[in-house]
């Protein structure tokens, strides 16, 4: 247990702890398989949500992998109602590393789309498995459902804003020309507007957004609060 978080299994040493976030995440994510009434429909859903789950752990093992490289060891890998978070046991000693290691995520989720993209072109081509329409429309349905994921996750943690890969990178960028005061003051009013964003989506696409609108908001709201703290320090 990590902070009131679980351990739920490991894969090879590292330890993964589940938060209860996660499970409301997965049911607003699942929510219109689940929901649907039909048995074909679930199956479909339940396929997509558990192949979502491991793109998720791709992501933070990808974190894990450039940890690694950068000979930082990985404590302990959450699932949590932004998806996932890789804890190092030590920042980057170099910015370039930090960087590195942030966006070895995003490019793992960029590299699971062209996958499923690639399988699915090829099952839909060559009709592979000789199977009849009504067998083969499923499994088109999940392969497009998780190369669509795995698309929005890279362009979703990209994003300027607290705690996402994007915007942590960007404010490690920042320092080397900024104090690290502006650049987090910069990243997080970034973030406002992909709070923004996830608003609108929330009404205008699924309502899941405006529960990682809800989390953006009080990432970047904490970022700004303890950089505030830090400056009344300072001037003291």
């Amino acid at each position: 247990m990590y902070d009131q978080k679980y351990e739920v299994g490991r894969i090879g040493s590292i330890p993964v702890c589940l938060d209860g976030s996660f499970i409301l995440l997965v049911l607003f994510f699942g929510s219109s398989w689940l929901l649907s009434g039909s048995v074909g429909t679930l199956i479909v859903g339940l396929f997509v949500v558990v192949g979502g789950i491991g793109s998720i752990l791709v992501h933070e093992l990808a974190h894990a992998w450039a940890g690694h490289i950068c000979r930082i060891p990985t404590t302990h890998i959450e699932l949590n109602g932004m998806g996932g978070l890789c804890f190092l046991e030590r920042q980057g000693e170099r910015r370039e590393d930090e960087i590195f290691i942030l966006l070895a995520g995003p490019a793992s989720n960029l590299a699971l789309w062209a996958l499923f993209y690639w399988a699915l072109w090829w099952f839909a081509y060559y009709d592979a498995f000789d199977l009849p329409d009504q067998a083969a429309a499923p499994v088109y349905q999940v392969l497009s459902a998780l190369a669509r994921l795995n698309l929005a996750m890279f362009l979703f943690n990209l994003a300027p804003s607290f705690p996402l890969d994007g915007g942590r990178a960007l404010s490690a960028w920042l320092t080397k020309r900024l104090d690290l005061a502006t650049s987090v003051e910069v990243v997080a009013t970034l973030g406002w507007g992909v709070c923004a964003i996830c608003v609108y989506l929330a009404f205008a696409r699924h309502p899941m957004f405006m529960f990682l609108a809800l989390h953006l908001f009080i990432a970047n709201r904490s970022a700004m609060a303890v950089e505030g703290a830090r400056r009344w320090q300072r001037r003291d």
